[in-house]
């Protein structure tokens, strides 16, 4: 999009959350990183702005993960203990905000205020546009949206054999760090330092996409994170 169309729908986006992020991030303030503890009061107090919190919905840390996800069976907003340095600088807890505490539960609670189970927990298929929309509605908050998705793409491609042949969490990894180093060697780095890189990349999204299935059994994965690919048109059969 345009820097102009960007602007314009910065600005809703700002008129819409910016108060209830003022208020999530009132105590604790604006710094350049945080705790995964900081992290949850201020998605708490987030909840709270927004009056999502009286329909049920919490924060929690979960032990043994990285990522956040907002999880309608339970009503909590989880937050990886071992979040990234990166995903707790100042920008990437907004943007987290944001994604998971008002496109997914906001639909999901506004959806319930409709009294439509459909608007509440999504209509089939609703993945695929409420993912990449909070993806960009959240990154659009301080700049013009990142390309995101690629890894997924080759992880599920590789997993579920878009190639025809479908490869189980092994197969797949040696394939997939192989590949990144290709796209990302740099003859002036050191080379075991650029390997183990590209094996911390691609088992950390191969083990998103797995997702605790058993992964000796070929293309047994969740396929869902192709919505979040928004870098170029997807091939054709790729729906």
């Amino acid at each position: 999009m345009s820097e102009e169309v960007a602007d314009y729908y910065r600005k809703i986006i700002k008129e819409a959350c910016g108060h209830a992020l003022a208020y999530a991030f009132e105590e604790i303030g604006a710094k350049d990183a945080y705790t995964v503890e900081e992290m949850r009061d201020s998605f708490d107090r987030y909840l709270d702005y927004q009056h999502f919190s009286e329909a049920g919905w919490r924060s929690e840390i979960v032990p043994n993960r990285t990522m956040c996800a907002a999880k309608q069976s339970g009503l909590v907003m989880e937050i990886g203990e071992n979040r990234p340095a990166s995903a707790l600088k100042h920008e990437a807890v907004i943007e987290s905000e944001l994604h998971e505490g008002e496109i997914h539960v906001g639909r999901h609670v506004r959806g319930r205020m409709l009294g439509s189970g459909l608007a509440e927990f999504g209509l089939p298929g609703y993945v695929a546009f409420e993912e990449p929309f909070a993806t960009v509605w959240a990154s659009l908050y301080h700049g013009m949206p990142k390309p995101k998705g690629e890894s997924y793409i080759m992880a599920i491609g590789l997993s579920a054999g878009y190639d025809g042949q479908e490869r189980d969490f092994r197969d797949s990894f040696e394939i997939m760090w192989r590949l990144g180093l290709v796209n990302s060697y740099k003859a002036d780095q050191p080379l075991d330092d650029q390997i183990s890189k590209q094996k911390k990349t691609a088992y950390t999204t191969l083990v998103r996409i797995w997702r605790g299935m058993p992964t000796d059994q070929p293309g047994c994965i969740f396929p869902k994170d192709r919505a979040y690919h928004n870098t170029r048109c997807l091939p054709q059969g790729f729906d």
